[in-house]
């Protein structure tokens, strides 16, 4: 088996027609920051609606057959085969859980076509690496969209939060982990007896992504914004672009002439409305995750720092509590 360097190297030459190269967000064409023209996506959508607008348009265009993506299905995610628009739009909005996209790629080999494939930095890498030893997978994958990622939570955190409110995984018929009521966006829990229960995003937030409920290989990743992609896609958090109820732009990232081509028909089309940014204002959408994950070493032991203390306050930690992380920190980053 080849070392994951090689493989590395090996999936980076084919995407050759990569022109800039900047070492916190990899290598790129354009950078951009926009949103859906789409009103009713944008609602939905955690943001600016950018990969639902973009997967649309490429559907319409017959660039592409359907896309995989993942939508809620009460606390767990489900992975599916998205064929047409309304489908595409089901599966809007943030999924902060596991998800087992890379398992679900037989509902791709067992279709004829061309598709597109959605997922955070690590489900892309993975996926590269199998084209590398499937070319019929290759040749069936022909747009990659990657989401922009500090860390995944397991579902022992989404259980921890709902515990507190009092509500029993088995009870959830819906879960929106970033629904918009109003000017406000935060958490939607919908029970089977006809009960629901928002949760501001300021309230859950720091609770939910602390260091108890991180995978160990978040930890070691250094990746945040997709780099192995056609287009990384992320949340705007620009001063400039916040308003009172969160963020409502993207800031995406054309990687080789795959995705330069299909943000410039969802422009044409009037499937998306943006402009032309550079990488310094995608790594300040970004700072602090970007950082950690590039600079791993003092910043990383302040942050750990801060998130314990956070935690120890806001939870109320006994003490072997708080041992308990330091144990899990200093066992992943050594």
């Amino acid at each position: 088996m080849e070392e994951v360097g090689n493989d590395k190297y090996r999936v980076d030459k084919a995407m050759s027609d990569e022109v800039k190269c900047n070492p916190f967000i990899g290598r790129y064409i354009n950078c951009w920051v926009g949103q859906s023209t789409d009103e009713s996506i944008r609602k939905r959508a955690s943001s600016g609606g950018i990969v639902s607008a973009l997967l649309i348009s490429a559907l319409k265009e017959k660039m592409i057959n359907g896309a995989l993506v993942t939508k809620s299905c009460g606390v767990k995610p489900k992975v599916f085969l998205a064929e047409s628009e309304s489908e595409i739009r089901s599966a809007s909005g943030s999924k902060y859980c596991p998800v087992s996209l890379v398992t679900s790629l037989r509902k791709i080999t067992a279709k004829e076509g061309k598709f597109a494939v959605v997922g955070l930095p690590c489900h892309i890498r993975a996926i590269r690496r199998l084209e590398v030893l499937n070319k019929e997978m290759k040749d069936k994958i022909i747009l990659h969209v990657g989401l922009f990622c500090s860390h995944s939570v397991s579902f022992s955190g989404t259980s921890f939060l709902l515990g507190n409110l009092g509500i029993k995984l088995e009870d959830v018929l819906e879960l929106e982990y970033r629904a918009k009521l109003g000017r406000n966006t935060g958490m939607l829990v919908r029970t089977k007896d006809g009960c629901k229960k928002f949760i501001p995003l300021k309230r859950y937030w720091n609770r939910f992504f602390m260091f108890f409920f991180v995978p160990f290989h978040c930890l070691k990743c250094h990746d945040a914004t997709a780099e192995l992609a056609d287009i990384s896609v992320g949340d705007a958090w620009l001063t400039e672009l916040r308003t009172a109820g969160g963020v409502e732009h993207c800031v995406f990232i054309t990687r080789n002439n795959a995705g330069e081509k299909l943000v410039r028909s969802a422009i044409g089309k009037s499937m998306i409305k943006c402009q032309k940014s550079d990488s310094e204002t995608v790594i300040r959408s970004q700072q602090m995750f970007l950082h950690l994950k590039k600079r791993i070493g003092l910043l990383a032991f302040c942050y750990l720092t801060f998130l314990t203390v956070c935690s120890f306050i806001s939870l109320k930690l006994r003490l072997y509590s708080l041992l308990r992380i330091w144990v899990r920190v200093f066992g992943v980053t050594k």
